[in-house]
């Protein structure tokens, strides 16, 4: 193909990219990104503080949890994040979070296909590419779709906010307000961006300073407020383990952004582990190279590049200077053992391939060689090597422990797991239980009951331990939580309580999937391991007199009805 031809298809692609309404991109960006780790939505976890402080201190605290800081600062997006996920059920939680977390990490991709970045950035070719390289990004999984970690995301779009063309339309003035106040109450990449601010309102034009001079007021008010907890006693509580630096050791952290970038999280954790990437001269090689391309970028490169790399830096220095991995062990050396420590690599890695890009463009054919053969190196190498679910999270029972709770009296405790592997979210119930729904009952019955199959046991009953005869009034709730498994000791798909008189029968929806280890151990079945129930039955349509309970559980081949060795009384005197 000759050059002529080449470049009359990039023309015809840039203009297709310019032509492209916005919209689009806001339903192409988050199709890739759930397409790059599908089991993250689907399967959807909490993740760090997600759930033992954002969600927990919204469902305790309301809106007063937005003044309460963290790590040393105020958390405000994490902080709306979980209020607003408040009036839906605890067991929606994860999946709620997950959602949210999609839209902010591809906002600012989408931000940057705007109209709104043509004046910073007017190619629009290489702008598209940069964003689908923004939206693919290997050497991710610790930021990737959690809303712990989505304020950094959210510093990129008030960065991209700052360095854009002053929009004339008040929708888009509040839109910009709205994330520069956010961003800026949500960690402290305000405090950083505010010389970016600045700088661009001294330099702007007359007609758009207005404009900009409001930008830096708002996030100058926000990064200030940041910037006071930052210095002052808040700051004092962010207890971490030793330092742990050494020369050695910020030479091999250093050499990470590039290689990360370039080879993609599951390679560079294996190179971890080879012996050769522990002799300095590795290292050193690696960051003298790429001192020389960053600083190349920086100089000839526009000024958006200066100001993100100038960013980046000091993002970077600072999460050096205080990194918070761990509350005891030294903190460098695990960050070298990923995923520790993986979000502060983000900014550089997008400050190194910014760098990259600009390097494509030059006049000089090596440099632009250079760059074009690293680019193609992370396009096809590392993307394609980190694509899928880079930190499958484990499966836990969160569901089933928040239903659970939504079945629980007034006073109950429940612990419910999240990530990583160890953390526990604890939860009182401060609210009436959820009633399980009445249930009909397609099945004989009278043939059932002849004989009792597989096993079921109430372990508890409103929260006490269960006896054999229980006597309750028509208008009370009784919750019931136990474990069952059908005749071959698997857990069943489904389950009902059922009451049975000689007259009438009563059948009430249980949530199966507790994890019950004990009951996998002491029945030698891997599949009983989620038999655990949980259950509200309300007995207010249930007629006095005196009811044997059962459980019928759903098979694949036919149901079966399990006696749970309780008489059950309501007794309206």
């Amino acid at each position: 193909m000759s050059q002529v031809s080449r470049t009359k298809i990039i023309e015809r692609l840039g203009t297709l990219v310019a032509q492209t309404p916005t919209y689009w991109f806001a339903i192409l960006f988050p199709a890739l990104l759930f397409a790059h780790n599908p089991h993250a939505i689907l399967h959807a976890e909490f993740w760090g503080e997600d759930g033992i402080v954002w969600y927990s201190q919204a469902r305790d605290m309301g809106l007063a949890s937005l003044l309460e800081p963290n790590g040393g600062y105020l958390n405000s997006l994490q902080r709306l994040v979980a209020i607003a996920a408040q009036p839906f059920p605890l067991a929606w939680g994860p999946t709620l979070f997950a959602l949210f977390a999609l839209c902010m990490q591809s906002a600012p991709a989408v931000f940057l296909m705007s109209k709104r970045m043509v004046t910073a950035w007017p190619d629009g070719l290489p702008r598209f590419m940069f964003a689908l390289l923004f939206i693919l990004m290997p050497n991710a999984p610790e930021t990737s779709l959690n809303v712990t970690n989505s304020q950094w995301y959210l510093a990129i779009l008030m960065f991209l906010v700052l360095v854009s063309d002053t929009p004339k339309k008040r929708y888009l003035q509040i839109f910009d307000s709205l994330v520069l106040i956010v961003s800026g109450l949500s960690g402290p990449f305000g405090v950083l961006f505010f010389p970016v601010a600045a700088i661009r309102t001294l330099t702007s034009r007359l007609d758009e300073r207005p404009n900009r001079i409001w930008r830096s007021m708002v996030l100058g008010a926000a990064s200030s407020v940041q910037l006071l907890l930052i210095l002052g006693i808040s700051h004092a509580g962010r207890k971490t383990g030793p330092l742990g630096a050494s020369t050695a050791l910020l030479l091999k952290i250093l050499s990470l952004v590039p290689m990360g970038a370039e080879l993609g999280y599951r390679t560079v954790s294996s190179l971890l582990h080879n012996s050769f990437f522990f002799e300095n001269i590795i290292p050193i090689i690696i960051v003298t190279l790429s001192f020389l391309i960053i600083s190349f970028a920086f100089l000839r490169g526009p000024r958006i590049l200066r100001e993100f790399i100038f960013f980046s830096t000091a993002m970077f220095a600072l999460a050096l200077f205080k990194p918070l991995i761990s509350l005891s062990l030294p903190q460098w050396p695990l960050i070298l053992n990923p995923p520790a420590g993986n979000r502060y690599f983000l900014y550089p890695m997008i400050a190194w391939w910014g760098s990259l890009f600009v390097m494509a463009s030059s006049e000089y054919r090596f440099a632009r060689l250079s760059a074009v053969s690293l680019l193609t190196l992370t396009f096809f190498f590392a993307v394609p090597s980190d694509w899928g679910d880079l930190l499958k999270l484990s499966e836990t029972d969160f569901v089933a422990r928040a239903h659970q709770l939504d079945a629980s009296q007034p006073g109950t405790i429940i612990k419910l797991p999240e990530h990583p592997t160890g953390m526990e979210m604890v939860v009182t119930q401060r609210r009436e239980p959820v009633i399980n729904s009445q249930e009909v009952i397609d099945s004989d019955l009278n043939e059932l009951i002849k004989k009792p199959v597989g096993q079921c046991v109430v372990d508890t009953v409103n929260g006490a331990p269960k006896s054999t005869q229980l006597t309750f009034a028509p208008d009370k709730v009784i919750s019931l939580v136990g474990w069952t498994v059908t005749s071959a000791k698997v857990a069943p798909k489904q389950a009902k309580i059922v009451l049975l008189n000689r007259s009438i029968h009563y059948a009430f929806k249980t949530s199966i999937g507790l994890f019950r280890p004990d009951v996998q151990a002491a029945l030698n079945s891997a599949g009983a391991y989620k038999s655990g129930y949980s259950s509200a039955i309300s007995l207010k349509s249930v007629p006095s007199g005196s009811y044997t309970m059962y459980m019928l559980l759903s098979t694949k081949e036919a149901d079966q009805l399990c006696t749970l060795d309780l008489k059950l009384n309501v007794d309206s005197n």
